[in-house]
């Protein structure tokens, strides 16, 4: 040893002897050491036990009481106790109990952490398959963007300009008995009158999953500028038939009553041709009034 080196202090011993069984005040906190830790594991109330035990001998000056009494201060600091530090309540334990002990407390915890990993990794593999399932159920089969088709005939141009809008959820609705195309989709509004129909190349796929009764959801997601009308354009998703994903509409659920283009056409029609007559009417009386010929 250099003259400069200072002898370093020997480290107090933590754990108790096994003789201490016999010894009072030692034997006592081995009896609650020993119970607290019979299963492998150490609850938030053997915590609360053991904190009670070291307040009650505070004097106590067996070796690992000032250990246990740190750690425990430290683990009940907020007043809360997680399953982290009742681990670590436990392993402070560990390292008091008399070597003998400590081997058999090892023991009991590892075997309850390998039952504990074993329960997790199961819970882990029943949620993945869970996950797997849920995804499967729910999975989108098509998805399809399209410009409706028909707009310009049978007064449904009336329809879009006064009735449609970007953002509307429309009905896809099978026509199997369209003289022009078995695989016909109508799009219907809200209100039961139809806008048109899912172009011929989109039909046959959506036509199918209908049939099957896949639900989907379909919506205006623009309204282009025609010539002689807007032009909706229309996206359609359609799912596995047991999705269960909020908002989906089921092709075998009731639809609203289907309200002919033509009424609003009509109206249209009446409207205008009144305003033409009013137009006459006016200027009728202005030829009267200014006693024109």
């Amino acid at each position: 040893m250099t003259p400069s080196a200072k002898p370093t202090a020997p480290k107090r011993r933590l754990s108790l002897r096994r003789k201490a069984a016999h010894d009072g005040v030692a034997a006592e906190l081995l009896t609650l050491l020993e119970t607290v830790t019979a299963d492998g594991t150490i609850s938030e109330q053997e915590v609360f036990s053991l904190e009670t035990w070291l307040a009650d001998n505070a004097v106590s000056d067996l070796p690992g009481v000032e250990y246990l009494r740190t750690t425990v201060t430290q683990i009940l600091s907020d007043g809360i106790v997680t399953a982290a530090e009742r681990t670590a309540m436990y392993a402070a334990v560990e390292r008091v109990l008399p070597p003998e002990l400590r081997r058999a407390a090892k023991e009991r915890r590892t075997a309850v952490q390998d039952i504990e990993r074993a329960a997790s990794r199961e819970q882990k593999g029943a949620s993945k398959a869970l996950a797997r399932e849920q995804r499967e159920r729910d999975r989108r089969l098509m998805r399809a963007n399209f410009i409706v088709a028909g707009v310009l005939h049978k007064g449904r141009a009336n329809v879009v300009e006064q009735f449609a809008s970007t953002g509307q959820a429309v009905f896809l609705v099978r026509e199997p008995d369209n003289v022009y195309d078995s695989n016909a989709v109508e799009i219907r509004l809200p209100n039961g009158m139809q806008i048109g129909y899912a172009p011929r190349e989109d039909a046959a796929s959506i036509a199918h999953f209908l049939d099957l009764g896949c639900p989907y959801e379909a919506r205006i997601t623009k309204l282009l500028s025609g010539k002689r009308a807007p032009l909706p354009v229309v996206q359609a998703s359609l799912y596995a038939p047991k999705a269960q994903i909020a908002g989906l509409r089921s092709p075998r659920a009731p639809l609203p009553p289907k309200v002919s283009p033509d009424a609003v056409s009509s109206r249209s029609s009446g409207c205008a041709g009144c305003a033409a007559m009013c137009v006459l009417l006016a200027v009728l009386i202005a030829i009267l009034v200014t006693g024109g010929c």
